[in-house]
């Protein structure tokens, strides 16, 4: 009778312990998705601002108009300077124009205030160092994007919608940095939103 009971305590821990083989192996591990933090820009009480979510390795600086962007640290305090910029690294200047400072550059949508800012590319196509891109995928809002190479800089602008206001972006990257961090600045574009002034 002992040995019966035995025998069935050491049949239910064998059984148990083979069911905790068979789920661990059944388990995949997921991939931990990458964190970012939140950032937000407010000019003054009077005027909207934006906010948008960054990478926990991207440095931000606040200005005057709006926010510096980094991947790297010496790229952030070189961000005036786009000659000093460390090989691999990448840069961002964003500022937020209102609806009245859109009109008075004579621009209706993303594409015309680039238009403003660089010349309507088809008046200028040959002379323009900037070409119509869509390197940034940003989903269900009025953007436009122009790209360039400059000395040993790849440049991009971006103009972004949020809601009546609008998101401008001069991004500097070192040759060929830009495409690879594509993705990032998609996301991180996407995530920006106007923050009403209280």
């Amino acid at each position: 009778m002992i040995f019966h009971c035995r025998f069935m305590v050491l049949l239910c821990l064998c059984a148990s312990v083979l069911v905790g083989c068979e789920h661990t192996e059944e388990s995949t591990p997921t991939p931990t998705p990458i964190q970012h933090y939140q950032v937000t820009y407010l000019a003054s009480r009077l005027h909207p601002g934006f906010e948008l979510a960054l990478p926990l390795d991207w440095q931000y600086r606040v200005t005057e108009s709006g926010l510096i962007l980094a991947n790297d640290p010496i790229a952030l305090e070189a961000a005036g300077n786009s000659s000093t910029m460390p090989d691999g690294a990448l840069a961002a200047d964003l500022s937020l124009l209102t609806p009245a400072e859109v009109i008075a550059f004579g621009a209706r949508n993303a594409a015309g205030l680039l238009d403003a800012f660089v010349g309507r590319l088809s008046d200028v196509a040959g002379e323009s160092q900037y070409r119509a891109v869509e390197m940034l995928e940003i989903d269900g809002r009025d953007s436009a994007q122009l790209s360039a190479r400059i000395a040993v800089n790849d440049t991009l602008l971006l103009a972004l919608a949020l809601d009546d206001h609008y998101l401008l972006a001069v991004i500097v990257a070192t040759t060929g940095k830009m495409q690879a961090l594509a993705a990032d600045l998609s996301e991180i574009f996407a995530s920006a939103q106007l923050l009403q002034a209280e």
